[in-house]
C-alpha cells in the first residue's frame, strides 16, 4: 500500500526559504511566452539581465517585467489614455 506525501521536494523548500524567486531558462521561456533558445539569444544579445551562477543561468521576475516594459510597443491612436 502506497501513501502520498504531501511534503515540499527540496528545491520547493528551498524556494520558500528565499526572499526571492530564480526562474531557470525553462521557466523563464515559459514566463515570457517565447522559446528557450529565443531567451538564449536575448541573454547572449544582453537584452535580457540575468544571474549567472556557475554555468548556471537563472532570471529574476523583476528582470522579466523589466524586459516586458522596455519593449512594450504603445497603441497609437487610443482616446482613452490619459494626456
Amino acid at each position: 500500500m502506497s501513501a502520498t506525501l504531501n511534503h515540499p521536494t527540496r528545491r520547493d523548500a528551498a524556494a520558500e526559504a528565499s526572499p526571492f524567486k530564480l526562474l531557470d531558462t525553462t521557466e523563464a521561456a515559459a514566463a515570457l511566452g517565447i522559446g528557450r533558445r529565443t531567451l538564449q539569444e536575448k541573454v547572449e544579445a544582453r537584452e535580457i539581465a540575468c544571474i549567472r551562477i556557475g554555468r548556471s543561468i537563472r532570471f529574476s521576475e523583476a528582470d522579466l517585467a523589466a524586459f516586458v516594459e522596455r519593449n512594450r510597443v504603445k497603441a497609437v491612436g487610443w482616446k482613452g489614455g490619459g494626456k
